[in-house]
């Protein structure tokens, strides 16, 4: 009964972080300080070929402004709630892999990837062509829930 209460806690955990990341994606576009770290990922040109970069590994990304983009919207974030619930670190080694070893070469930006539901690939790509929607990272769900939802057709 204890490990399904647990996992139940890391869901929530999981389903939290989501909404903060969500939130601070907008604000990177809202704010002039966040946007000018953030208009760096926007000005990067994925082929949609395997880019991984080493130096991912250690939570860097292109340049520095792309990098402070990450610890301030995203890793910094994390590191909070950690701090909180300790015991939600597997959600930290999920966002470590997926954050630092697929998303950026291989997941977000490959324009052969449309699952539905999941917030990557052509779907993530329709927010570098429009800035105004889907700002969701893993799942569509807050872009659905807060009406910036757009769907690639």
């Amino acid at each position: 009964m204890m490990i399904l209460l647990y996992i139940a806690e890391l869901f929530l955990f999981f389903i939290l972080f989501t909404f903060v990341v969500y939130w601070t994606h907008r604000a990177a576009h809202k704010f002039a300080f966040l946007w000018y770290l953030h208009s760096s990922h926007h000005a990067q040109r994925y082929k949609g070929e395997f880019e991984f970069s080493w130096l991912n590994l250690i939570g860097w990304f292109n340049d520095w402004r792309a990098t402070a983009d990450q610890w301030v919207t995203e890793i910094l974030p994390l590191c909070v709630m950690l701090y909180i619930w300790p015991d939600a670190w597997p959600i930290a080694v999920l966002y470590y892999v997926d954050g630092f070893v697929l998303a950026e070469g291989i997941t977000d930006h490959n324009p052969r990837i449309d699952i539905p539901g999941l917030a990557m690939g052509r779907y993530h790509l329709k927010h570098h062509q429009d800035h105004s929607v889907n700002y969701d990272q893993y799942f569509r769900l807050w872009d659905t829930v807060f009406g910036t939802r757009r769907d690639v057709v």
